[in-house]
């Protein structure tokens, strides 16, 4: 990879198997000899050192330590433990022996995470380090696949996405407080509760409550009909007694913010709504957070889409899995087995112009995102066979090849076949599937 910007130059080299996995740093390490992962597993890299099990679930990390250095037992160990559908549902982060926090995830029937509760070690009043009594819990709501919604006990933050992406495009943070507020009851309720003397409320038909919501609407409208009058007037009431009945409605005060997004859909600032940035993130292109210009707090979770960032484990929830920036793969095998790909644990090796929003990218997804995106090129599809019997031989080929435009599904289709005899003395059969793409310009001509 390489970054480029005024007075700066950057080279990262990165060196994968191949099946995509990383190896050490060719310009670091030099000497290496590993060509590959045994079960696509890294055991290493420059940071910590990994644990699987049977199952190819990563179940522990721990700092690195370099040969030749002094152990002092403050390496940190992170601990992963999953359920029987290998969700993460526990996490936790030791040094010297104690932790130093813990995380516990819920899921859905569905199997999108509802809810975590985290403990962090803090001082309690005798003046010991402990984990604290009481969790920090955090509720999550979904639309289909994407987070809307992130409830904890001080604020509640929705999310407005670009319709049928996991783009954001506005976040609305409201305190809890203001929602309180804004809790009332309807007509129905009102006159349910306080329409006993004894203080103990009465039961209203359903056929009344129906009639009480629609007057509510008319009176909140100022359009009371004709008929409502009517049935007023038939119960010895007036519009003006009733409405004097209707609560007020309270509009919570919220802060709300614009995103602003690369092309992947990763979040680069917060905009307020007069026009000042509140919120500012700089990220390398597998998400990992560079620089952070935070000046008013904002809790901002979201990274590549489709991911939710957890500072307790430095992880990123990916709706099926979790994601790893510092590998730039996921800590499970996809679920969906290998129609994923050869490596379980990719994640698009291209992150610039490939995403995984849900865990579970897989070649029909890649094949169909090469032949969508919004660009020149060619493909083409080749079926070749020959054999030979004794002494008589040939050959035959059959090929496909389509031509793409920028902003057209199908440009051109040509079909050509090939085919030739010998003889000889000899025997065998072959054949081959090949298919090739390049972006070069779509061509005409004769040969």
């Amino acid at each position: 990879m390489r970054t480029l910007a005024p007075d700066l130059d950057i080279r990262i080299p990165y060196a994968t198997d191949p099946a995509g996995n990383r190896l050490p740093d060719p310009e670091l390490h030099p000497d290496s000899t590993l060509t590959a992962w045994p079960d696509n597993r890294i055991a290493e890299d420059a940071h910590y050192v990994y644990h699987y099990d049977e199952y190819g679930r990563l179940t522990e990390k721990t700092d690195l330590i370099p040969a030749g250095v002094i152990r002092t037992d403050d390496e940190r160990t992170h601990h992963y433990h999953y359920d029987s559908q290998h969700r993460l549902v526990f996490h936790t982060r030791i040094q010297h022996g104690e932790p130093l926090v813990e995380s516990r995830y819920l899921y859905d029937p569905l199997g999108r995470r509802m809810a975590k509760r985290v403990w962090r070690r803090e001082r309690d009043l005798t003046g010991w380090m402990s984990l604290s009594r009481k969790p920090e819990e955090t509720w999550y709501g979904w639309d289909g696949d994407r987070l809307t919604t992130v409830q904890t006990d001080t604020t509640r933050i929705q999310t407005v996405y670009q319709p049928g992406s996991f783009t954001p495009l506005i976040r609305v943070e409201t305190e809890n407080g203001e929602r309180e507020k804004a809790q009332r009851r309807s007509l129905a309720e009102k006159l349910q509760q306080e329409g006993s003397e004894d203080g103990h409320g009465v039961v209203f038909p359903a056929e009344l409550v129906r009639l009480l919501d629609r007057l509510e609407e008319e009176i909140r409208a100022d359009r009371v009909s004709s008929e409502s009058r009517a049935w007023l007037a038939q119960c010895g009431l007036t519009v003006e007694q009733l409405a004097r009945q209707v609560e007020p409605e309270y509009t919570p005060a919220r802060k709300v913010h614009f995103y602003h997004c690369d092309h992947r859909g990763l979040p680069l600032a917060l905009i307020s709504e007069d026009g000042n940035t509140a919120w500012r993130g700089e990220y390398d292109e597998w998400g990992n957070q560079l620089n952070e210009e935070n000046p008013y707090y904002l809790h901002q979770p979201y990274r590549l889409p489709g991911q939710q960032h957890d500072e307790e484990s430095g992880l990123y929830y990916n709706r099926n899995r979790y994601y790893d920036p510092l590998q730039g793969r996921y800590i499970t095998q996809d679920p969906i087995g290998l129609a994923g790909g050869w490596n379980l644990y990719n994640y698009p090796l291209n992150p610039i112009i490939r995403m995984d929003p849900l865990g579970l990218y897989n070649l029909y997804q890649l094949l169909y995102d090469v032949w969508h995106d919004d660009s020149y090129g060619t493909s083409s599809i080749d079926i070749t066979g020959s054999g030979d019997l004794i002494s008589l031989g040939g050959h035959a080929g059959l090929g496909v090849a389509f031509a793409k435009k920028k902003g057209e599904m199908l440009s051109d289709i040509c079909i050509y076949a090939t085919a030739c005899g010998h003889a000889g003395i000899g025997g065998g059969i072959n054949a081959a599937i090949t298919y090739s793409e390049t972006k070069s310009l779509p061509t005409s001509g004769v040969s």
